[in-house]
């Protein structure tokens, strides 16, 4: 995948987010700086923050990224675990994208979670679907009727690329949310076998972090 290729935090509820914190949190592996940013699909708000300075996080950094990875919904926020963004930045670093990371849902809070499962909303999507059935998928062609019929709306009106990675985050059988990068031209995402483990690598690692918390 080229710079052009994006990273999205995807359906991250709050099972999936509520990771414990504490002083030592502060602490990261390594030195250096960190700068990471975000672009919100829905409230389209803009952060770029250096949560990381000399190999120590930036409280105050780290709560403008919360505020960031709220339930836009509700303007409801939450404490993300300083791990997870380590490991988005990794990847992003990694991948070279010089775009910044597209947030489709970070935080969702219970009461959000429920009025969108009493309304049935994203029940039979493709996203949904795919995270399900655990389908790591690449969509070569977004276009293709059986598939744009099964896009869901925000994705259509926010997103809408025409060729997309999903690989989804699964916890005990349950689909947490998805690991996704797009590309702006049809068939144009190929990705080799060192990106697709690193992908996957961050995938367990993010996996790992939610086994451990639930402890």
């Amino acid at each position: 995948m080229t710079s052009r290729a994006r990273v999205l935090l995807a359906g991250l509820t709050a099972a999936v987010v509520l990771l414990a914190s504490g002083a030592s949190a502060l602490f990261a592996r390594g030195d250096g700086d960190r700068t990471i940013a975000f672009y919100n699909i829905h409230t389209k708000e803009t952060l770029s923050v250096t949560y990381m300075r000399n190999g120590r996080r930036d409280p105050e950094a780290l709560k403008k990224i919360n505020w960031m990875m709220r339930d836009w919904r509700r303007n409801e926020a939450t404490e993300m675990d300083p791990e997870l963004i380590d490991l988005v930045w990794e990847v992003h670093a990694e991948l070279g994208s010089r775009e910044p990371i597209h947030l489709i849902s970070a935080y969702r809070s219970p009461k959000t979670n429920n009025a969108l499962r009493s309304k049935g909303g994203g029940q039979a999507d493709l996203f949904a679907t795919i995270c399900a059935h655990g389908a790591d998928t690449l969509i070569s062609d977004a276009s293709a009727p059986r598939i744009a019929e099964r896009l869901p709306d925000w994705y259509c009106e926010a997103v809408h690329a025409p060729t997309f990675l999903i690989l989804p985050l699964l916890f005990k059988g349950k689909a947490l949310g998805m690991i996704y990068a797009d590309k702006a031209e049809q068939g144009s995402l190929v990705v080799d076998e060192k990106e697709l483990a690193l992908l996957r690598t961050l995938r367990n690692q993010a996996v790992m972090a939610f086994r451990q918390s639930s402890v």
